[in-house]
C-alpha cells in the first residue's frame, strides 16, 4: 500500500512481516509462500514509470539463507529482471561474508545476462542484542566480533571486482571510516 504513494520510492520489508509462522522445517514451502506474496509488490514496482525500490530486510541469523533465496527468486523473474532492488546483510553474521559472495555471483550473473544491479545495504548489525539473548536463552557461547566481521564484509564491497554489486548504500562508506577507526590494532 505505501509503494502505491506518488511521494513513495523507497520501501523496506521483512519476511517476517509478509508471512507469520515461518518455518524452517518446511523451507521450501515457506520459500514458495514468501516469493508468492512478494511478487505482486516487486511486479507492481518494475512496472512504474517513476522508480520505485524495494529493500528486502535481513532479520536474524536464523533467517539469512531464507532471506537469500527469496530475494534470488525473486530477481531471478524474467518480468522482474529489470528492476533493481536491494537486500539488507547484517554483517556481524557469520555467514555474512559468504553470504556476500553468494549475492555476488548471483548479481555478476543477472547484470551479464542484461539484468539489473542489486544494491547491498551493508547494516552492523541491528539484531546483534536478541541474537545474544537467542544464544544465552540456548546456552550458546557468542563469539562474533561485530567490527571485525563488518570491516571484512565493508572492505569486500568496496573492490573492484564486484561489478553486480556497483551501488552500495553510503552506509558502507560511513561503517568502514568507523571499523577502521573503530577496531583496535592487533
Amino acid at each position: 500500500a505505501m509503494l502505491r504513494r506518488d511521494d513513495v520510492d523507497y520501501v523496506s520489508i521483512k519476511l517476517s512481516a509478509v508471512a507469520s509462522q515461518l518455518s524452517m522445517w518446511g523451507f521450501e514451502t515457506t520459500v514458495q509462500r514468501l516469493v508468492d506474496k512478494l511478487t505482486p509488490l516487486y511486479e507492481y514496482a518494475a512496472i512504474q514509470p517513476k522508480k520505485k525500490f524495494i529493500n528486502l530486510d535481513m532479520e536474524e541469523y536464523r533467517d539469512l539463507g531464507l532471506t537469500i533465496l527469496v530475494f534470488k527468486k525473486l530477481l531471478a523473474k524474467p518480468e522482474l529482471q529489470n528492476l533493481e532492488a536491494g537486500i539488507v546483510l547484517q554483517a556481524y553474521l557469520p555467514d555474512a561474508f559468504e553470504a556476500l559472495k553468494e549475492l555476488t555471483q548471483f548479481a555478476t550473473e543477472r547484470v551479464a545476462n542484461g539484468g539489473a544491479s542489486i544494491k547491498v545495504r551493508i547494516v552492523k548489525g541491528a539484531n546483534l542484542a536478541m541474537e545474544h539473548v537467542d544464544a544465552k536463552w540456548h546456552g550458546w557461547e557468542v563469539s562474533v566480533d561485530r567490527d571485525e566481521k563488518t570491516g571484512q564484509v565493508v572492505t569486500t564491497v568496496g573492490m573492484p571486482q564486484f561489478p553486480g554489486l556497483d551501488k552500495v548504500l553510503d552506509t558502507a562508506e560511513k561503517m568502514y571510516s568507523f571499523v577502521n577507526s573503530g577496531i583496535p590494532k592487533k
